[in-house]
Formats: C-alpha cells, sequence, structure tokens
C-alpha cells in the first residue's frame, strides 16, 4: 500500500512538470518565473512522503531477507532466534508506519492533495489548446484496470453460487460471509464503469482478490474432503465442517481487515465526471429528502425500512422484557440508515444503493421476525428461569447475527463509496457544431466535410470530439485519423498520409511511388465504410490527387480540418462548417474549465481575469493559454495580481488569420461594413440592430435584389464566420444580439486609439483593414476636422468645434442627471449646421437628451435612437425628416406623437414602447384617449408603403390600422396589441393580416381593459412562405387552426391559448421548428406525446405554468435532437415517459417542480443518461 501511495505521487508530480514544462513554453516572460507554476505538495507532504519512503525500503529489506533466509535453508521459518529476530524488526517497522499513519490523520491529507492535483492536471491534459494533436499521458497509464475488476467479479460470483449450495449454507455461517460477497461484488460492479485511476486503488483491491481466492480454496478443499468420506467415518465429515467454519472465521476477520485498510489510510474513490456547465444540479448533491425516497426497481424503499424499524422498536418496548438488550440493535439500525441516507447525497453507485437496500431490508425482517419468534414462544415458557430460556438463547444469538451483518454494512457504506465530483464538458461552446457535423457526416450527401476555422478556434477538439462518439463509431466501420504534417514536396505528403491511413492494416512492404501508395489506399477502402479525418489540411493543390485515394463509396466520408476557407471550399460543393470564436459566456465558462479554484480567488483577481478572457476575444487557444497559466498559481502568491496585470495577448493567430483572408472571394462592401465598428468605444457590446440601421443610414444599394438590411445580416454573419466579431450574446432565438472586435484585432487595426475620445480617421487605418478599398474612405489623415464618425464624451461642457460635417453621432455617456441630455441639445440648438450632412443620431441610453425644435434642420438624418432615453416627448419639427428611415423610441415616455410622422414616407423602421398601448386615432378624438397611451395620429394614405418593421402599436375599435393593416405591404417585422369586442372587427384585423404576406416575425397580444388575455381570431398562416417567429397571446377561438401554421416555421410561443386537444401532433410536423414555447394557460388537457420522427429540429421545448398536464410522452425517435427542456410550475406533472431518448438533451431544467417531481427525474439519472458521453445537466431553481 506505501508502494502504491509513493507511486502514485511519481505520477502526479511527473505529470505536473509536463504542465509546468508546457505552461512556461506558452508564457516565456519574466512575470511567471517569479510565481509558482504549478500547484505542488506542500513542504510537510513531501517530508511525510520521504519518511514514508524510507519505512516502506526497510520493510522491502526485511522482507526480502526472509525470502533469502527460506531459500538458503530450504525450510520453513521455524528457528525461535530468527522469529524472535524478524519478528521484532516486523514490529518496529509496523510501529512505525502506524505512527506515520497518525501524523497523516492529523496533519496531513495526502490522498485529497494528490486528488486535487491529479484532477487538476487531467482537465489540463485533457484537451489540446492548439490545433496539433498533442495529448500528455498521466505518468504511468494506470489503465481502467477491467482484467482485474473481472476476475474479481468472476471469482465473487462463484463464491455466492457455492454459498446457495443448500449443503454449504450452514456450514459457511449464515449470510455473513454472503454479505461480505455481494457487496464487494456490487461496488465493482459501479467500478466498473469508472476503472482504476491510482494505484492505491488496485493494491487495496488486490488484497481483496487475496482474500477470495483463499475463501474459494476453503471451499474446494471442503468439497474435496466431503466428497471422499466415507458413510462409515462420519468423524471425518464433521473434521471437514469444522475446518471450514474456521477458515470462513478467518476469511470474515480478513474481510473486516480489508475494509479497515482503506479507513487506516484514508483514502477514496473520487471520479470527475465530465458533464456540462452548470449552476445548480440535482445530479450528484441531492437532499436528504431524496436520498430517502430513493426505491429499488422491486419497491424497497429506505423510508419503509426506517418505518418498520421504529415500529418494531415500539412493540418490542411495550411486550418484551428484553427491551433494554435489543435497544443497541435498533440504535445500530437507525444509525446505519442515517449513514445510507448521507452516502446517497453524494454517491453515484446504483449497484451499491440498490444491494445496501436489500440486505437492510433483509435484516429488518429477519429482526421482525426473531421478535415475533420469541414473544409466541416466551408465552410458552411461562416461569421463573435461573437461566436462559431457549426462546431468549433463539433471540441473543439471531440478534448477535443482525448486530454482525450491520457492522458490516455499516463499515461497507465508508469503504465501498466512489463519489462523483462534477467537471465541464470538454466542448464548451461546441454542442451545435457537434450536432450539426454528425448530422452531415451520417445523414448528409457530401463526401467531403469540412472544418474550418482559425488557428487555435478548436478545429482537432471538435474533430476528435466527433471521431470518437459512438453514434459515429457505430455508422462507420473503419476509421483513421491522420495528422496532416508539413512536408517538402506533394509526393511526400501524400505517401506520408497514406502510411498514415492504413497503419497496420496494410503490408509491412515498401513501394514506391506514389500513385502505388494512392492506388493501395483506395484498394484498401472501397470495400470498407469509412471515416478519414485530415487533421489541419492546407495543401488546396495536393488534393486533385490525394483524393483518388478516397473512394466516394456509399455512407463513407472525409473530415477535414483547415484555417484556410479557400482550401475549404475547394475540397466539397458544400459550404465549409465555420467554428466561431466563443461567446462571452462559453469564454467564461471554458476557462472555468481548465482553473478549478475561482472561488478561492481574491475578488480583485477574479475581476482581473474576467478582463483577461474577455481580451481574449473568444479564442480557446487564447483562453486555454491563460487557463495553463493560473491553473496550477498558488492562490495566495503577491506576485499573481502583478503578473495578471502585466500580461500580453498572443496577437500571432490574428494575424495569421488576416494574412489569408484576402485570397478568399468576398463582397466589396464587407470592408466598409468593417468600418462601423470604430465608431463605437473599445471593448463595447455592440447591439446587431444598431450595425444593421447604421449600415442602412450610409445609403449603400443593396445587391441581388435584397434590401439594405439583409445585406447588413449577411456581413455580420460572414464577419463572424471569418472569426473577424465576436458573438458576445445570443437572442432565445439562437439570433446573434450583441456582438464585438476581438481585442486583439482592435489593437493591431487601431493601436493608438484612446477609452473615451475614440475619434477615428478611416484613411490612418485603411491599410490595415482587410477587404478594403482606400478611395471609398478617402479623407485626409493630415485634417483631424475631416473625422465623419464620432462618439461623444458629454462630460464635456459642449461638442468640440473640431466634430465639422459629420455623418454620424453616437453618444455612450449613461450617467444620471440632465447634464448629458442638454450638451447634446445645445449643441443641436445653437450648431445644428456643423451637423447638416448627419444621418445617424443616436443617443441610447443618454438621459432624456433636449431635442431642439430645429430638429427637422437635419435633412439628411436617416436614424434617430432614442432607446432607453425616458424621453417624454418629441418636436413636431420631426416631419421635417423626410430621409428618416428608423425611428426608436423603445422604452421612452412619449405619449404623444405629432401627426407630422406620417410624413416620413422612407419610413422603414418605427419601435414604439409596447408597454404603453401605442395608438393611431384621428385627431379629433386625441382628447379622449386616456393618459397611458401614447397618441400617434391618422396617417394619410400611401405614408407607410416602405415601412419594414412596426413594433408596439396597440389596436382597438377606433384605430384606424385595424381596418388599413394590410397597406403595410413590405412590413416583415410587426407587433401588436389589441382589445376588440366586436367579432367583425376581429376578423377585419385577421383578413388585413393575411395579406401581408411579406412577414417574417409576428407577435399578436389579445388582451383585455386590464390587460388580461382575451379571445384570439386567426384565419389560416400557411400561405405565408417567410414567417419563421410567430407570438400568439390569447384564446383560439378556432383551436385547430395550428394545423395552419407555416412550415417555415422556426419560433413558436403559445399563451393562454386554452387548447383542448393534444397540439404535439400537428405540431410535430413543422420541418424547421427550432423553439416551441407553451406558456401560462396554452395547453390544459392532462397529457402530451411527441411521436416517432416528430419535431426532426427541435432544440428547445418550455413548457410554463400548464396545471393540468400530468404527462409528458416521448416516443423513441422524437425530439432527437432536442437540446434544452424546461418545465416550469407544472404542479400537477407526474411523469415523462421516454425521458431516456432524448439522447442530445444538454440541458434539463426544473424549475418551481415539486420536491416529489425532481425528486423522481433524479433518481431515473443514470437510467436515462448514465451510459452516454455528455449527459445533460439537470437544473433545480425554486422562487
Amino acid at each position: 500500500m506505501l508502494n502504491s501511495l509513493l507511486e502514485d505521487k511519481t505520477h502526479v508530480i511527473e505529470s505536473g512538470s509536463q504542465v509546468d514544462a508546457k505552461a512556461r513554453q506558452l508564457w516565456p516572460t519574466e512575470e511567471l518565473n517569479q510565481i509558482s507554476i504549478p500547484a505542488r505538495l506542500q513542504e510537510p507532504e513531501s517530508d511525510w512522503l520521504e519518511k514514508i519512503k524510507e519505512v516502506a525500503g526497510e520493510a522491502r529489506n526485511l522482507i526480502d531477507q526472509v525470502k533469502k533466509r527460506r531459500k538458503e535453508s530450504d525450510l520453513t521459518f521455524n528457528s525461535v532466534q530468527d522469529k524472535w529476530t524478524f519478528g521484532n524488526d516486523f514490529k518496529q517497522v509496523r510501529d512505525k508506519i502506524e505512527k506515520h499513519l497518525e501524523e497523516k490523520e492529523k496533519f496531513i491529507d495526502i490522498f485529497k492533495k494528490l486528488g486535487k492535483l491529479r484532477s487538476k492536471i487531467r482537465s489540463l491534459q485533457g484537451i489540446a489548446i492548439d490545433d496539433e494533436k498533442k495529448h500528455f499521458s498521466f505518468g504511468q497509464e494506470v489503465g481502467s484496470g477491467a482484467a482485474l475488476i473481472d476476475s474479481l467479479m468472476h471469482k465473487v460470483d462463484k463464491l455466492i453460487a457455492d454459498a446457495d449450495d443448500p449443503h454449504l449454507a450452514h456450514d459457511m455461517e449464515g449470510d455473513i460471509p454472503s454479505l461480505h460477497l455481494v457487496l464487494i461484488r456490487a461496488f465493482l460492479n459501479d467500478l466498473k464503469r469508472f476503472g482504476f485511476e491510482t494505484e492505491m486503488e488496485k493494491a487495496w483491491l488486490k488484497e481483496a482478490e487475496e482474500i477470495i481466492v483463499e475463501a474459494q480454496q476453503a471451499i474446494d478443499t471442503f468439497k474435496q474432503e466431503t466428497r471422499n468420506q466415507k458413510w462409515w467415518i462420519p468423524s471425518s465429515t464433521n473434521r471437514a465442517r469444522c475446518e471450514l467454519r474456521k477458515e470462513m472465521k478467518r476469511i470474515n476477520t480478513g474481510f473486516s481487515g480489508f475494509l479497515e485498510t482503506k479507513e487506516r489510510y484514508g483514502f477514496n474513490f473520487i471520479r470527475s465526471f465530465i458533464r456540462r456547465y452548470q449552476s445548480t444540479s440535482v445530479f450528484t448533491r441531492v437532499s436528504h429528502q431524496q436520498a430517502s425516497n430513493f426505491q429499488t426497481s422491486d419497491g424497497i424503499d429506505i423510508n419503509r425500512i426506517m418505518s418498520d424499524v421504529k415500529k418494531l422498536k415500539e412493540e418490542v418496548r411495550q411486550q418484551t422484557k428484553e427491551s433494554e438488550k435489543l435497544k443497541l440493535v435498533f440504535e445500530k439500525f437507525e444509525k446505519v440508515i442515517k449513514q445510507f441516507e448521507e452516502a446517497k447525497t453524494k454517491e453515484g453507485l446504483n449497484s451499491s444503493t440498490t444491494e445496501r437496500l436489500k440486505q437492510m431490508r433483509s435484516l429488518a425482517d429477519k429482526a421482525e421476525c426473531s421478535v415475533n419468534s420469541y414473544i409466541k414462544n416466551s408465552a410458552n415458557e411461562r416461569g421463573f428461569h435461573i437461566f436462559q430460556t431457549k426462546a431468549q438463547k433463539n433471540l441473543y444469538k439471531e440478534i448477535e447475527h443482525i448486530k454482525g451483518a450491520l457492522d458490516i454494512l455499516e463499515t461497507s457504506i465508508k469503504a465501498y463509496s466512489i463519489e462523483l465530483t462534477e467537471e465541464m464538458s470538454s466542448v464548451v461552446g461546441l454542442e451545435e457544431d457537434i450536432r450539426e457535423v454528425v448530422l452531415d457526416l451520417i445523414s448528409g450527401s457530401e463526401h467531403v466535410v469540412s472544418i474550418v476555422g482559425m488557428k487555435g478556434i478548436g478545429k482537432t477538439t471538435l474533430a476528435k470530439e466527433i471521431y470518437e462518439r459512438g453514434d459515429i463509431v457505430e455508422h462507420f466501420s473503419f476509421r483513421a485519423w491522420v495528422s496532416v504534417r508539413e512536408m517538402a514536396n506533394h509526393d511526400a505528403l501524400s505517401i506520408d498520409i497514406a502510411k498514415q491511413v492504413l497503419g497496420t492494416h496494410g503490408s509491412q512492404e515498401e513501394i514506391n511511388g506514389r500513385d502505388s501508395w494512392m492506388n493501395k489506399v483506395c484498394d484498401f477502402l472501397k470495400e470498407r465504410t469509412y471515416l478519414v479525418v485530415l487533421d489541419n489540411f492546407t495543401e488546396e493543390n495536393a488534393w486533385e490527387t490525394l483524393k483518388k485515394a478516397f473512394p466516394a463509396t456509399e455512407r463513407s466520408r472525409i473530415l477535414v480540418t483547415t484555417h484556410d476557407r479557400s482550401v475549404a471550399k475547394l475540397l466539397g460543393r458544400r459550404e465549409p462548417h465555420q467554428i466561431k470564436l466563443q461567446t462571452k459566456e462559453d469564454s467564461w465558462r471554458l476557462f472555468n474549465q481548465r482553473v478549478h479554484f475561482l472561488s478561492e480567488l481574491p475578488q480583485e483577481v477574479v475581476n482581473v481575469a474576467k478582463e483577461i478572457v474577455r481580451k481574449c476575444g473568444g479564442l480557446p487557444f487564447e483562453i486555454l493559454r491563460f487557463g495553463y497559466l493560473m491553473s496550477g498559481t498558488d492562490v495566495n502568491d503577491p506576485m499573481l495580481l502583478k503578473v495578471l496585470e502585466n500580461i500580453d495577448l498572443n496577437k500571432k493567430p490574428w494575424h495569421e488569420m488576416l494574412e489569408i483572408a484576402p485570397k478568399d472571394r468576398h463582397d466589396e462592401n464587407l470592408g466598409e461594413f468593417l468600418y462601423l465598428f470604430p465608431l463605437f468605444p473599445r471593448d463595447y457590446e455592440i447591439p446587431v440592430r444598431r450595425l444593421v440601421t447604421l449600415w442602412v443610414a450610409k445609403g449603400i444599394e443593396a445587391r441581388n435584389g435584397s434590401t439594405p438590411e439583409d445585406n447588413a445580416e449577411g456581413y455580420i454573419k460572414e464577419l463572424i464566420d471569418r472569426n473577424m466579431i465576436q458573438v458576445v450574446a445570443r437572442k432565445l432565438n439562437g439570433k446573434v444580439k450583441k456582438c464585438c472586435l476581438p481585442s486583439a484585432l482592435q489593437q493591431i487595426w487601431m493601436p493608438n486609439s484612446g477609452e473615451t475620445d475614440f475619434q477615428q480617421d478611416h484613411s490612418s487605418t485603411s491599410h490595415q483593414f482587410p477587404f478594403c478599398r482606400r478611395q471609398a474612405f478617402d479623407h485626409s489623415a493630415q485634417n483631424s476636422s475631416s473625422h465623419k464618425d464620432h462618439h461623444i464624451d458629454t462630460s464635456m461642457p459642449s461638442v468640440p468645434r473640431s466634430y465639422i460635417d459629420p455623418y454620424s453621432f453616437l453618444s455612450f455617456d449613461t450617467q444620471e442627471g440632465s447634464k448629458p441630455g442638454e450638451v447634446i441639445g445645445n449643441s443641436l440648438r445653437t450648431e445644428w449646421k456643423r451637423f447638416q450632412s448627419l444621418r445617424v443620431l443616436d443617443l441610447e441610453h443618454v438621459f432624456r437628451p433636449q431635442l431642439p425644435n430645429n430638429i427637422g434642420n437635419l435633412h439628411e438624418l436617416r436614424y434617430l435612437g432614442l432607446r432607453w432615453t425616458y424621453l417624454e416627448s418629441i418636436p413636431s419639427s420631426i416631419g421635417k425628416l423626410t430621409n428618416l428611415q428608423t425611428l426608436d423610441m423603445k422604452h421612452t415616455y412619449i405619449r404623444e406623437i405629432p401627426g407630422s410622422i406620417w410624413r416620413l414616407k422612407k419610413l422603414r423602421h418605427l419601435y414604439l414602447n409596447q408597454n404603453y398601448r401605442s395608438k393611431i386615432v384621428d385627431q379629433g378624438s386625441a382628447n379622449s384617449v386616456r393618459n397611458f397611451q401614447m397618441v400617434m395620429y391618422q396617417p394619410r394614405s400611401n405614408s407607410l408603403k416602405n415601412l419594414q418593421t412596426l413594433w408596439g402599436v396597440f389596436i382597438d375599435e377606433d384605430s384606424f390600422l385595424k381596418d388599413h393593416l394590410d397597406e403595410l405591404t413590405n412590413v416583415k417585422k410587426l407587433g401588436l396589441a389589441f382589445q376588440l369586442t366586436s367579432s367583425l372587427h376581429k376578423k377585419k384585423l385577421a383578413s388585413c393580416l393575411v395579406n401581408l404576406e411579406n412577414l417574417k416575425s409576428l407577435r399578436l397580444r389579445s388582451i383585455g381593459e386590464t390587460g388580461k388575455p382575451q379571445n384570439l381570431y386567426l384565419e389560416s398562416l400557411e400561405d405565408f412562405k417567410q414567417l419563421s417567429n410567430l407570438y400568439l397571446l390569447g384564446r383560439l377561438e378556432i383551436p385547430s387552426i395550428i394545423s395552419k401554421f407555416p412550415k417555415s416555421l422556426s419560433y413558436l410561443t403559445l399563451s393562454a391559448s386554452e387548447l383542448k386537444d393534444d397540439p404535439m401532433p400537428k405540431l410535430e410536423k413543422l420541418p424547421e421548428l427550432k423553439s416551441l414555447h407553451f406558456y401560462a394557460g396554452s395547453y390544459a388537457e392532462r397529457e402530451m406525446v411527441c411521436s416517432k420522427g416528430g419535431f426532426p429540429k427541435l432544440l428547445v421545448l418550455k413548457l410554463w405554468k400548464l396545471g393540468s398536464l400530468k404527462k409528458l410522452q416521448v416516443e423513441q425517435g422524437a425530439l432527437q435532437y432536442l437540446r434544452e427542456l424546461e418545465i416550469r410550475s407544472c404542479n400537477n406533472l407526474e411523469s415523462i415517459p421516454g425521458l431516456n431518448c432524448l439522447k442530445s438533451l444538454q440541458e434539463l431544467k426544473l424549475t418551481n417542480m415539486p420536491e416529489n417531481f425532481t425528486t423522481s427525474i433524479q433518481n431515473k439519472w443514470w437510467e436515462s443518461w448514465g451510459e452516454i458521453a455528455h449527459p445533460p445537466r439537470i437544473t433545480k431553481d425554486n422562487w
């Protein structure tokens, strides 16, 4: 055991040195040499291990001397002198060991420290941080230990089978040996799925194997002797039985010593279970109430056992005189049950937990039987007895037997335990990429599937994860991983790839010539369903030769990773799969995966770490590189904060990405779109809608018959695909909400820009921006007054006079008080001539800017952003802004909009505050409108023709729009709330809606006077070819209308629909549906069924406040790509049959759900997902 401990220490130290070397390779800085990397054993721990090494050496020497002495004398070790000499020596060594183990218990938890280091190092070794296929080995490979476990289980099974022999059962002293065996077998069954991690674990179970072998030998000897016995010599049989009982007693003692050894050395079986990131889990840490509700498949539960024991205890107290003598055994019962509950809260052991319950149930039944038998027999033994009666003797014998079994259970609960600690998945942020690529490989039609992305973005990690998936292994009969190396010429490259593909499958004889090798590979692969991964392939000129080696047989695939988009496009007809930079959230999750001790860090260090992770720009290489630095650092090192503050970003991957960017074809306007980003402060998280409106305001003609908005969204997608901009956050429907320029690109393109005074002259950086034609922004670099785009620091008393004739004006001052609004108001009012060319005035988040009455003089203005300004009014001169395209008044307090707004015939996007009843009325009825309504005077005819977005408007019986909504022929995004009581008016509104054939997003809310949902009348929407987003609030007057939803629908939300028939059979046929939300009152029946093949693309399903729902049935083959299932406040939901069919599920959210429901889900966790590579996280939240 001691030698195994020392081996484990050596493995950890060697692996830590590898991590140390890698960290210094990644961070070759002077500061790094001043901090401790990685975390190592402390001095007291190292000293203790050195003493242990000495003692272990002495013990080994003694053993060697004994072996030598026996060999020399060829005798057993019988001399008195030898016995005394070596016996005394062994005693001294044993005393030293005991002394050191006592020191460990008092001062040092060496096993916990080694386990922590092992977990940290393993997490660092788990993922290569670059695109090369490099992985450290964890010291000497311990392996799964499957052979030892299988051997042990086989021997235990044989022993149990022998114990079931009725002739042996009595001679093995009942169930006590069998109890040891069934408990260790259950533990081995649990351990088998994890394997061994340390030599200490193997050494301990080797001791068990020796005991089991001795037990088997004893039984075999007994069988042999009784088989040869003479019937006329009964003494021989009795002697054999006595020997067997003697051996079984020794075996029991051996098992007890085996369990005590683990307690003495104090090590635990701790396994890291790799899972997706989560905040709250009911997986490994469950409440005692949940643990006490655990039951086996045959209905045995701990609550019932406890109840029966208490009942029996009370019965004994009332009816027998032996209550004091029996008290100890009942206390032992209660103690063991309590330990069972505590162990269940931290273990993931199905077999052991089930076996413990069965044994406790059996012992409780035996105790009840013994007590009842005693009560019955005592009644027949009335009178005074000097000695124990027969009934008492039988009772005490049975009770001692039960108490002994409980002692074994108590010790085994401590010893046979595997504590699971959660780790995050190695594929943070890549889950959707995995799903899409696997779908292409298994179900797609393309022979070559490409993964493309800049260096360090995780292409190899993604490919490796896919390569090792169970469904991929099952689908492809042959797989080969090829690491493409740089070669002097194409012939050498082709031959090297061929050799890697063939591996050990090809003949060993060397063949000459590239073509011969290609033919050999082709002949080998053409009869197989193969998957070949070409990792880091960049030689486009070599592909014509290489592809001859890979026959395009049905179902066979080639998976290529490359950082060159032009190479990826050459390989296949389909667009390559582009890996994107990590989002802000995923970046922090990935860093957390590398660094496990963030809770121990001072908050100021955590804040600096978050800032560094943000500056990594979502590039996994940089995030993991930083993780290596932090992972082994002493959190109390005084140099740590200084090192972090002086970290410099690695710009090399970004420079390499920019070098190959011009090779790929692109829209010539892509560079001009990229110039929008310097309008925002450095590291600003830019809402996509602001970029889109800025682009539209530029007035650049749209291409290919699309709109400027479509072009802008296309440019954003392309820049994301090219890893030039980072997605910061996404909307609930998966679309990009915010983005930014990665910090490294900001430093490359704008090295001298400040944090506050961010005036950007495009010509000064145009040579650094990719894709750009210099003449596109030919403004004089020598004259700062020529700047055309500015953001303003409103802490200044006025807008700088150097800002002459700007195109766009954006403010980012969010301070409270009137000053920001006054500065802007004064400048626009007194110096408006300086802004006559202004196209964009974006004042988002500026508190109540004072818009002057002469704002109408800004004739070129195309975008006016007032979102989150809490503005209360706008000037009537706004009607003179005849070029205005976007007016954003979301989250303002504006109650009245002047009628002049309808002169704005170029208006494309109008956003109103949906919290106000923003209502279009005749001018004469304006005075009758309630104060909380926003008044919009009736428009003139044809003034709405260009409107594409109308959001937040309210319609009632008097509204102009209820009869003229169909005039909005170009509207794509429509958000309406309406209060209509007349059936005629409802039908008129519905008929107007069906004529808006360009709709992409529709939100309808039918509400009453107090805002409560009302009846909602709809006509068929199936002719809407572009509608992808639909939100409906209100009771559907025609429930069958859900079968008339368009096939193009991707996002659907139903609220207060009061559906009586199961909607799933209809909705599951929508081929493009990705997100489905049922909110309060949307379904009023007891059961939902998702059938086989249903919802082929659904990713998110949410069920909120469905009070009648009792059962959600998931059939095999349904919801095959569901990633997120949220169930909230469905208080009567009892079960989800088929939950285990959701193999792609990443997160199951249980919010405000009854405790018994969450407990049942937790109890079935292993049954549902225990065997899959990336099981879902289960999060529980109660408000």
